[in-house]
């Protein structure tokens, strides 16, 4: 085993005998298995000298010994002390999420006066190197484990309310959008993003426009149950503020207040600005910002409260019939409050 973790030559070497018995106890093929390991646990990178892959030991290990793909980096409680280090760290996740920039001299040298919390990130293991070049590093989340155990640490600093309370509205929500269950799903979103204080919400009105908030907020919930989401994904027809993406449904979700025209812009948008078209052949899967992650891996919510993250072609409820046609794409245009107080409505967009 590596210095530190494993490597892909290991895992299909020295674990090869478990891996297979990891792929029939939760009745997946090998290959399923491999790639939703790699999604989970992989992406590690400690060196630009040497950007080989290495998988976090301390979870594959335990996935392997309990033959279930869990968030063993959550339950570690590795994410406890975060919030004390990183200050608005709920402002700050969105930019961690994507490709984070850090000077070289920073990073090489550990350079802590310079108050530079992406180094923390990255010591603490939560951001790893991506990219490098002559002037600075690109950190992004190494794997899903990560990043859904820094959401899901997050989202009771949103809402000001206990794990355990937020923990059965979050099951149910992926549930519901795991079955494209709409009206659930869009009762279940509005009653979580009514439950963040109202002061949290003017508070943060002061560093950015109260759309972008409330994108904020959705996209954080929807991250800590485990789904690819996009944040405002480059098209050729513009940039639609959420694409959430689950084995069998594809949501498109544009955001409008009240005063900026609410339900009818925002469907007048979805139309004019052509966001559906692109997703109606499968082409496109999501685009992580991550080493490993690549949108092949599904969500399937267990009664526990747990998230299992499964390969997409082997959700348990899938056949292969079902999983041969594409994703539905379920297009939405949501109405916000101007004051900040929650969601209003929706609609179910059509392309005519």
């Amino acid at each position: 085993v590596a210095l530190c973790g494993i490597t892909e030559d290991e895992l299909h070497t020295c674990l090869a005998d478990h891996i297979a018995q990891l792929a029939q106890a939760r009745g997946w093929t090998i290959e399923e298995t491999y790639k939703a390991l790699k999604a989970n646990y992989d992406g590690y990178h400690f060196s630009k000298r040497n950007m080989v892959d290495v998988y976090n030991p301390f979870s594959v290990l335990n996935a392997i010994n309990s033959q279930e793909l869990d968030n063993f980096w959550a339950s570690s409680g590795a994410t406890t002390i975060l919030t004390k280090f990183v200050p608005d760290l709920v402002e700050r996740i969105n930019d961690y999420a994507d490709n984070y920039l850090i000077d070289r001299f920073t990073l090489e040298t550990s350079d802590i006066t310079t108050n530079e919390y992406g180094l923390f990130m990255y010591q603490s293991g939560y951001l790893t190197i991506k990219d490098f070049n002559d002037f600075s590093y690109t950190l992004c989340f190494p794997n899903e484990e990560v990043r859904q155990a820094l959401y899901k640490m997050v989202l009771p600093s949103v809402m000001l309310r206990d794990t355990g309370e937020l923990r059965s509205t979050q099951v149910r929500l992926a549930m519901a959008l795991s079955t494209g269950d709409v009206p659930s799903a869009f009762a279940l979103l509005k009653a979580q993003v009514a439950d963040v204080p109202y002061s949290n919400i003017k508070y943060a009105e002061r560093v950015m426009h109260i759309e972008e908030r409330y994108r904020l907020i959705i996209t954080i919930i929807l991250r800590a149950l485990g789904f690819c989401v996009e944040v405002e994904r480059m098209q050729a027809g513009g940039r639609p503020d959420i694409v959430l993406y689950t084995p069998k449904f594809t949501y498109i979700l544009e955001l409008k207040t009240e005063s900026n025209g609410g339900v009818a812009a925002a469907a007048q948008q979805i139309r004019d600005r052509n966001y559906i078209e692109p997703f109606l052949q499968g082409t496109h899967q999501c685009k992580r910002s991550s080493n490993a992650a690549t949108g092949s891996a599904g969500v399937s919510p267990a009664e526990d409260g747990k998230t299992d993250i499964l390969p997409a072609s082997s959700s348990s409820d899938t056949t292969a019939a079902e999983t041969a046609a594409y994703p539905e794409v379920i297009a939405l245009a949501i109405a916000v409050q101007d004051e900040g107080k929650g969601l209003m409505e929706y609609e179910s967009v059509e392309i005519r």
